[in-house]
């Protein structure tokens, strides 16, 4: 089986379904918090190239995020006649490039139009993953963390969607922040100067953005490490293991409530106590990690092979108005 990201677009053709999974978000908590008796849900379609156990992390991910993301969004009706409530992602693992190198493909493959309810929130996207890769990633006990993590930019926890809604800062410099208020809260909430948190290092931050103070800093996105890691993670210097920075870690890897925070500035409304228990590291928690180290520490997912490789994030598409269902 070859890539479906190649050719596919917008992710709209006809393909073979294998399976189809749907995570939904409980009932009592949309009603309470979203005030709607129809929940978030996750559609995950199988198409392929994958063992029942490599499916499962899969599963276990969209109920995960559906824990966290619990109102539901505007179905939309896709040209094959098909509707999509409320976000669906199709699952393969296909032939990329062999051992490492790249990996996998992840992320939105159609967004929602411009003005409509749920401006550039996900309707439809992708995760593909190199069968020469799979086997490496479960034997080092990656699997799960890594679909878990990419199933976060498939929501929409990357660099076209936060800037699409307006809440990138200052890219490209060591500022590079994400501006949304509810993240930018939760961030302040983790500044405890008890627990060696870099309080100059956040200053510069808030300085660096109008409106930025100690009760709502902007966010470090990753500002290094090239292609897969920069501009769609939080910095790894300031999150350590953190679900959402650019290099997965053995052992936990919380979502915090800034992740939460960031997808509910991003149209979602979300169950912030749901989110995992976490606090920032120390200097020393991270020095041990091998964050602060010369050179940087190797990413765990970049050993995959021997050779090194990273996820790509291809770039979506923004779906027309007529999508939408009236």
């Amino acid at each position: 089986m070859t890539t479906f990201f190649a050719g596919l677009g917008s992710g709209l053709d006809a393909v073979e379904v294998e399976e189809v999974y749907e995570a939904r978000a409980r009932e009592d908590v949309a009603k309470r918090i979203a005030d709607t008796d129809n929940p978030f849900r996750i559609e995950v379609r199988f198409l392929g190239g994958l063992t029942e156990e490599q499916k499962q992390a899969f599963r276990t991910a969209a109920d995960r995020w559906a824990e966290v993301i619990v109102g539901d969004l505007e179905d939309v009706e896709l040209p094959d006649g098909t509707t999509v409530d409320d976000v669906r992602i199709d699952a393969a693992g296909v032939s990329i490039d062999g051992p490492g190198r790249v990996l996998g493909r992840a992320g939105p493959r159609l967004v929602r139009p411009a003005g409509s309810t749920h401006e550039f929130l996900p309707i439809t996207g992708g995760m593909e993953f190199d069968v020469d890769d799979i086997p490496t990633m479960m034997a080092q006990g990656l699997w799960d963390i890594v679909i878990m993590h990419e199933m976060g930019h498939v929501i929409g926890m990357l660099d076209f969607v936060w800037s699409a809604k307006g809440f990138v800062a200052n890219r490209n410099t060591p500022q590079w922040s994400f501006t949304g208020p509810t993240a930018m809260a939760e961030f302040g909430r983790l500044q405890d100067p008890c627990a060696g948190v870099r309080i100059a290092d956040l200053a510069d931050l808030a300085a660096a953005v109008p409106g930025g103070d100690g009760a709502g800093v902007p966010v470090p996105i990753e500002d290094d490490f090239g292609p897969g890691t920069i501009g769609s993670h939080w910095r790894e210097s300031v999150f350590g293991a953190e679900m959402m920075t650019g290099f997965v870690n053995q052992g936990a890897n919380p979502l915090s409530r800034v992740t939460g925070g960031a997808l509910q500035d991003l149209g979602y409304q979300v169950d912030l106590d749901a989110c995992d228990d976490y606090s920032l590291p120390s200097p020393t928690s991270l020095a041990v990690m091998g964050v602060l180290t010369a050179g940087r520490m190797h990413e765990v997912i970049g050993e995959i092979g021997g050779t090194g490789g990273y996820v790509e994030h291809p770039t979506p598409e923004v779906a027309p108005d007529s999508v939408l269902r009236r």
